[in-house]
């Protein structure tokens, strides 16, 4: 039998492999993270108060690969209006390039309901 099978060497190959996957998922989810992070930088230059912004239901649409430029970040977005108060979570849809629409009417609204299909 070729020494590959036998007990200890499995095990070895069992824990790199495992090591493997745990490394490639850990760098999925930072690159991931990357995308929300340069998504969210337009959202937040159309607040008045991007400091208070709360993000919710995000997630990322493919639409042309999985790039900064051949994906949209779809979510909803809250923060404070000029008199201090919230103004309430709306949707917003944000592309490469800093093009970034918040749903603050229903003309908006749709726009960003078409875009985020």
């Amino acid at each position: 039998m070729p020494s590959i099978f036998k007990r200890g060497h499995m095990r070895k190959f069992f824990s790199v492999g495992l090591f493997i996957l745990l490394v490639l998922g850990a760098c999925i989810y930072m690159y991931g993270s990357y995308l929300v992070h340069q998504h969210r930088k337009p959202v937040l230059a159309e607040l008045k108060d991007p400091d208070s912004a709360q993000f919710r239901k995000e997630r990322l649409v493919r639409k042309a690969g999985f790039t900064l430029d051949g994906t949209i970040l779809c979510g909803e977005v809250n923060a404070k209006n000029e008199m201090g108060g919230f103004s309430g979570y709306k949707p917003f849809a944000s592309a490469a390039g800093g093009r970034a629409e918040i749903g603050s009417d229903a003309i908006d609204r749709k726009f960003v309901e078409l875009y985020c299909e």
